[in-house]
């Protein structure tokens, strides 16, 4: 008896499973049928893709394909018809399908969206204010929305994108390309990822991670990562210069930081840094060379009344000396009777002294 309730029972789960195959290959053959007369569903398809995309678009064509487990569609000529990039036009626009979740909630549902060789404007002001003023053909006349976090439909990628930033006090303007950025918000907070080729006036290239909640400033919190190579420090603290408070330096640094952000403010940070021809202003507008390379790895925490700077495997060559590797910690605090700076290491050269303490002189206290 019991024999034949197991064999009764390996033959229902072996009749569901046949079944549920048979479904999903009818589904998978009717969405190749649809992929194949997408061009005759235009008008369906623009419909379905504004509620998709939250955004009322229009398209000028049509084409669909296969990219591995997703149907994708290949839409032309798209233009943006409302919201702050109204009249935006996109020669093509890479839509894919998320095939497993549409079939299971009979609604269609975005994988991700891909944009290529789209151009950005942008200006960068004396305040340090950064602004978007152009994206493609559209003129932003009005600020991004901010103050929420508006949900983005799908994974947003953007590719052989071309970054034009115009520093507004000198007149300049830096062409970056092509840049690659990936934003994803579905699970409830911004995720950003990307790579940055800088012109030669700034360095080499910048690779990047963020993660944060919100778009208020002061309520900011999140998580960031950069891995930066061949950095120009004399024109990065000039620009750098007018968000927070950076010494003055020339040479090249490569760098790999992380940092983690809680209401607006940075609480701790960390990483490896290398500078190279490191020198510092000197008279007559002349700079003076203080090291061929520095090098170390760093460990910096804000404290209730100050913060606290650790520095590991840290070696110092110039033309005079080379230090040993050795280990080095400052502690900052603020108190009634002023302020106070505390100096620890396992090797100090006492010549080098006068030199960091210029350096450290453009630490800031805080970090916001």
């Amino acid at each position: 008896m019991r024999r034949t309730f197991l064999q009764r029972l390996r033959f229902g789960l072996t009749a569901i499973l046949v079944a549920a195959l048979v479904l999903l290959a009818v589904s998978m053959s009717l969405l190749r049928l649809a992929v194949a007369f997408a061009p005759e569903l235009r008008g369906q398809v623009e419909l379905v893709l504004t509620q998709a995309l939250q955004r009322p678009l229009t398209l000028g064509g049509m084409r669909a394909a296969w990219a591995g487990r997703h149907p994708r569609l290949i839409l032309e000529d798209v233009r943006l018809t409302g919201g702050p990039l109204a009249g935006l036009e996109i020669p093509e626009l890479e839509v894919d399908i998320d095939l497993l979740r549409s079939l299971g909630e009979m609604r269609l549902h975005l994988a991700q969206v891909e944009v290529s060789g789209l151009v950005v404007q942008a200006t960068y002001a004396a305040d340090g204010g950064l602004r978007v003023t152009r994206v493609g053909n559209a003129d932003l006349e009005q600020e991004l929305p901010g103050g929420s976090t508006p949900k983005l439909p799908a994974l947003v990628q953007l590719r052989n994108t071309t970054v034009r930033l115009t520093d507004l006090p000198s007149g300049k303007t830096f062409s970056l390309s092509p840049v690659a950025l990936d934003l994803d918000n579905r699970g409830g907070s911004y995720n950003l990822a990307g790579y940055v080729p800088l012109p030669e006036a700034l360095g080499g290239s910048l690779r990047f991670r963020a993660e944060w909640q919100g778009l208020d400033p002061a309520a900011l919190t999140g998580r960031l990562y950069v891995d930066a190579w061949r950095l120009h420090l004399e024109s990065l603290s000039g620009l750098l210069g007018r968000v927070v408070p950076v010494p003055a330096l020339r040479g090249f640094a490569d760098a790999e930081l992380w940092a983690e952000i809680e209401a607006g403010s940075v609480m701790q940070a960390g990483g490896r840094l290398t500078l190279a021809d490191v020198a510092l202003p000197g008279d007559a507008s002349r700079w003076r060379k203080v090291a061929e390379q520095l090098r170390g790895e760093f460990r910096w925490q804000r404290q209730a009344a100050g913060w606290e700077l650790a520095v590991d495997r840290l070696s110092v060559r110039s033309s005079a000396r080379a230090w040993p590797a050795s280990a080095l910690s400052l502690q900052f605090r603020q108190a009634d009777t002023g302020k106070h700076l505390d100096l620890a290491g396992s090797y100090l050269h006492l010549g080098d002294l006068a030199t960091a303490a210029i350096i450290v002189s453009g630490i800031p206290t805080t970090c916001t």
